[in-house]
């Protein structure tokens, strides 16, 4: 295992929690397309946030 430095391993911290918030609206904002091309709310509740 490669030793890294701090601000490099906080930095890799904060990219992950970015792309798993990015995910989660990506699939979101997907659901919500769907649902209004097959008419259905396939379950999604929207919160602003």
């Amino acid at each position: 295992m490669r030793t890294r430095l701090r601000q490099t391993s906080e930095t890799v911290i904060a990219i992950q929690l970015l792309i798993m918030n990015l995910e989660k609206r990506l699939r979101l904002l997907f659901l919500l397309i769907l649902g209004e091309l097959f008419g259905t709310d396939f379950g999604t509740t929207v919160v602003i946030a």
